[in-house]
């Protein structure tokens, strides 16, 4: 071709190529989805009516401002758009729950593609990890069960994607979607609270200097939506926290794991109250009157009612404040008492960390359409030896498939999690430290190995049985970090490579 001809050719702009990669990307995320629903997975409203996180249907239907105000045990997101998809008629609003969902899905494979990119991958590499992701049995599980936990993976990747496109642009439009994608992580899920917020807004006053403009411009808006929810339950309920369970939740990997001997022995000396003894998340009837007085009628029926729905127990119900209290002063004093059987529960909860995130009770509807490809892709690729039945993973049985109550083998986890774990929160900081990333890219790292310690640390630290689930919160993540450390450590040690000068050779 003559250089005539080659300057006569067309040019592509960036922005055509970056489009026409996008393009690929929905249209393999499309595919997918009409495949697997080929496969028979559909939606599944697995608690609804009856989910524990949610209130009165009813009160959600006919009070809603009302009963979202008064909502203090969960963060309000999940039963808001609960509350919004009832004004639906009831013959669409499984599509509507549908398509909300596979939108969340498709930001998340967008945006992983994406921060691929911004990570300098290949774009073959970028758009094959891409297609591994949204083709994960974990992913395409969540996407169609009916709970908060894929929308805070979309958020946290969303936020991801946000914070690099402000801190290359310097556009404050992208540091405002960031923000505003902390506060609905916020809202969605509770295992985020505040402090999480305020490490997630390091990057953001550090970019702006200060500047009080840019930083109302930026975080004004979603720093008093969040703060200003803290300040109701402050106020109305005296916590603060945008769950009042903490103390119910902590019974799973304290007090749960003692015998019924043991905790009659502990609470006969008074080490514990006469609570521990009954299972959390019982009744109301249970505790009230004899071992936490009842509170005085509230303004709301959702404080009031003992059911949802005149069936299933409601949780928000006022007297759950003091009843988790008690139970949080009991994990305490379990935990001073009993180390080692706490540090047991603990690594029990670590390890079911790392188990794919598909093993999941409410999962199992669509898991049974797809069994023969959720075993392969675990065994396979998530290198996981052999399945977990989460059937079999109950307080009962020790949270061990074989009821044996300590867990030995190591067989059912996922390999490459734990590698994935391992270099997204021990080799990461030593490369951020050394300063090997250049400003934008250690800012976003940062934000991930930050999330990454939260979480593992929040949940593993409180609360055992669902932890492969809050695994999944994270979504691709530590993936994305793990990837970026693999890049890094072998480009350096491709500059470290002597090379051979053919002329001192010959």
């Amino acid at each position: 071709m003559s250089r005539e001809e080659d300057h006569a050719r067309p040019k592509v702009s960036v922005a055509a190529i970056v489009r026409g990669q996008t393009f690929i990307v929905i249209a393999l995320f499309v595919a997918s989805r009409i495949i697997f629903a080929l496969a028979g997975v559909r939606m599944t409203f697995n608690g609804l009516p009856g989910d524990w996180q949610l209130l009165d249907l009813h009160q959600l239907r006919k009070n809603f401002v009302t009963a979202i105000f008064n909502l203090h045990s969960q963060p309000p997101l999940f039963n808001s758009f609960t509350g919004f998809l009832l004004r639906f008629p009831s013959s669409i609003q499984h599509d509507v729950a549908t398509v909300s969902s596979l939108l969340l899905g498709l930001t998340i494979v967008i945006c992983v593609f994406h921060l691929l990119k911004e990570f300098n991958i290949p774009f073959r590499i970028a758009l094959a990890i891409t297609v591994l992701v949204m083709t994960s049995p974990s992913f395409i599980l969540y996407e169609n069960c009916y709970f908060y936990t894929y929308t805070t993976t979309a958020a946290l990747t969303f936020c991801a994607l946000a914070l690099v496109k402000f801190l290359r642009l310097h556009s404050l439009g992208w540091g405002a979607a960031y923000c505003f994608g902390l506060a609905v992580v916020i809202f969605a899920n509770s295992t985020f609270q505040w402090p999480w917020m305020v490490l997630g807004l390091v990057p953001v006053f550090a970019t702006v200097r200060l500047n009080p403009l840019a930083i109302a411009k930026v975080a004004l808006i979603p720093i008093i939506l969040v703060f200003g929810w803290y300040a109701k339950d402050a106020i109305k309920f005296h916590t603060f926290s945008t769950s009042s369970w903490i103390g119910m939740n902590m019974t799973h990997v304290t007090i749960d794991s003692a015998s019924p001997k043991t905790l009659r022995q502990m609470i006969a000396k008074k080490q514990l109250t006469p609570i521990a003894a009954i299972p959390a998340f019982s009744p109301v009837d249970f505790y009230v009157p004899n071992f936490i007085p009842p509170h005085q009628h509230a303004d709301a029926r959702v404080l009031n009612s003992k059911t949802e729905d005149g069936i299933y127990q409601n949780f928000d119900n006022i007297n759950f404040i003091a009843i988790s209290n008690a139970y949080l002063k009991d994990d305490l004093k379990f935990i001073l008492l009993r180390p080692v059987s706490y540090l047991s529960n603990v690594t029990k909860a670590a390890q079911i960390f790392v188990v794919p995130a598909d093993q999941y009770e409410w999962l199992r509807t669509n898991a049974a359409k797809i069994t023969t490809y959720i075993s392969w892709y675990d065994k396979v690729l998530m290198l996981q030896p052999s399945h977990m039945d989460p059937a079999t993973y109950t307080a009962q049985s020790g949270y061990t498939s074989g009821g044996t109550g300590v867990r030995t083998s190591w067989s059912q986890e996922s390999y490459l999690e734990i590698v994935i774990l391992f270099l997204t929160l021990f080799v990461l900081p030593y490369l951020l430290i050394r300063r090997r990333f250049e400003r934008v890219l250690a800012w976003t790292l940062g934000f991930i190995f930050i999330s990454t310690a939260y979480t593992f640390l929040a949940t593993n630290l409180f609360e055992l049985g669902e932890n492969n689930r809050f695994q999944m919160d994270l979504g691709p993540l530590p993936l994305i970090a793990a990837i970026a450390v693999g890049v890094n450590l072998y480009g350096a040690r491709s500059k470290r490579r002597p090379t051979t000068d053919p002329k001192s050779a010959s």
